[in-house]
């Protein structure tokens, strides 16, 4: 039983979107990071008085900070989970739909807490593309989610096309018999296949 090539790729799309993005965004976060840490020791080291207050202020960043990349890197992981190939069981595909949810809420929660950033001002436009993003794994993932597990096949048309084809394939030998036994010549066997061949199409 083959999975649903359709519904397969629009979850690799959401996923490879989502960690694309969390890559880029854990790049510049631990940059950001970093650089805001030099800062604070050059302050702490030059303007004391200074640091005492800043430091205050510093408490919330960090915190956001630590928060907004605990929750990339749990959409990173549920990205994982999502990109391996659907385990097939004796029932059927193993449902994952837990995990797609899961990663439909964290990638809603960071879309949520980009779009508050940029409301507030506190970010650059770049965020923009962040928001576009995680709207696009959302749209993506829920249709994908929307879909079933493997297309549907009527077993009746199949058992009539498998029924058919046998039912050729003895008029054919027929016919080949009859024009080994001198029957029916070359022009009429090839007449007579043509039709039959014309009549399952």
């Amino acid at each position: 039983m083959e999975y649903n090539k359709t519904k397969r790729g629009l979850e690799l799309g959401a996923v490879l979107t989502a960690l694309i993005y969390c890559a880029i965004d854990l790049v510049i976060e631990i940059v950001s990071f970093i650089k805001i840490i030099g800062e604070l020791n050059s302050l702490r080291e030059n303007y004391p008085n200074y640091y005492s207050e800043v430091i205050g202020t510093m408490t919330g960043y960090m915190i956001g900070f630590f928060i907004g990349v605990a929750l990339v890197v749990v959409e990173v992981i549920f990205a994982i989970k999502l990109i391996k190939k659907p385990e097939y069981t004796e029932n059927g595909f193993k449902s994952r739909k837990g995990v797609r949810i899961t990663f439909i809420v964290i990638s809603s929660i960071l879309t949520l807490i980009i779009f508050i950033a940029v409301a507030k001002g506190s970010v650059a436009g770049s965020a923009i593309v962040g928001i576009l993003s995680f709207i696009a794994v959302i749209v993506l993932e829920s249709i994908a989610m929307s879909m079933k597990d493997v297309k549907d096949f009527n077993p009746i048309n199949q058992e009539i096309a498998v029924s058919a084809n046998i039912a050729i394939g003895q008029k054919i030998a027929e016919l080949k018999h009859l024009k080994e036994l001198g029957v029916i010549d070359e022009e009429q066997y090839k007449n007579a296949v043509e039709k039959n061949i014309k009549d399952i199409m």
